[in-house]
């Protein structure tokens, strides 16, 4: 028997909310999908690299961080860049990181 929580919201929302409250925060492995509009890893550089961090830090061992953007953000500026499977299917690069 599995049980899953799903959370579907807007990303930097979800993780306000979600993330300052470690105490509910599943040990179980996650699944984090992080697709803003493409736009915002352009705009927004810093503050979704910062997120994405957030993730990789907070996720416990075993989990699974996927980031869907374009090729307008350089994915060796994610954390731990070599550790990131990266596939293109154009438009979309999706980067996926497993924590150990």
């Amino acid at each position: 028997d599995m049980n899953v929580t799903l959370a579907a919201s807007d990303t930097f929302y979800w993780s306000r909310r979600f993330l300052k409250n470690p105490v509910h925060w599943p040990t179980e492995p996650w699944i984090v999908f992080c697709c803003p509009p493409y736009d915002v890893y352009v705009r927004s550089r810093e503050k979704i690299l910062s997120l994405i961090q957030t993730f990789v830090d907070a996720a416990p061992d075993d989990s699974l961080v996927v980031i869907e953007s374009d090729n307008r953000f350089d994915v060796s500026q994610l954390p731990d860049s070599a550790q990131w499977t990266v596939r293109q299917y154009s438009p979309a690069v999706i980067s996926i990181y497993k924590k150990f």
